[in-house]
């Protein structure tokens, strides 16, 4: 059985950049968290480290698309396979980076379309990997849809 350890989700507004994007990319071998050396059994193959893994894009208006990038690295020195990511719902799309060299960066965009929806909002995905400490991940996004001319 597959243990899910990862829960929720990034989503912003399609045309934003959320700004943990640049910060400093962790070296292969370390954790991006502590920058402790891992293992070296743990450093032979890939390893994936989520940035994140939910976010909450508030209030948002009714028919209005919104996205937020996820971003994954690699910190073991095999190259990382991002298998599948999983939506719940039609309502939810995923774009991802399938590989992910060794030290490498990536991204696993998923863009929410609140049409016809009003009140809170939260889905999420699974996240399947070929990280053989770790090989699945779950990410949620989360926010509440408003009519327009809402207060």
């Amino acid at each position: 059985m597959r243990r899910m350890f990862i829960h929720v989700v990034l989503i912003f507004f399609t045309l934003c950049w959320p700004t943990h994007c640049f910060s400093a990319q962790p070296e292969p071998g370390t954790s991006p968290d502590s920058g402790k050396v891992l293992p070296a059994s743990s450093r032979e193959a890939p390893h994936m480290q989520l940035g994140e893994t939910s976010f909450d894009f508030g209030e948002v208006l009714e028919g209005s698309i919104v996205s937020h990038d996820f971003i994954v690295w690699n910190i073991g020195t095999g190259v990382l396979k991002i298998d599948q990511v999983g939506p719940t719902c039609a309502c939810l799309k995923a774009d991802f980076d399938e590989s992910i060299p060794p030290g490498g960066t990536g991204r696993i965009t998923l863009t929410v379309d609140i049409s016809d929806h009003k009140g809170p909002l939260e889905r999420t995905v699974g996240v399947l990997a070929n990280d053989p400490a770790d090989d699945d991940a779950t990410l949620s996004v989360k926010g509440t849809g408003i009519a327009a001319g809402a207060p």
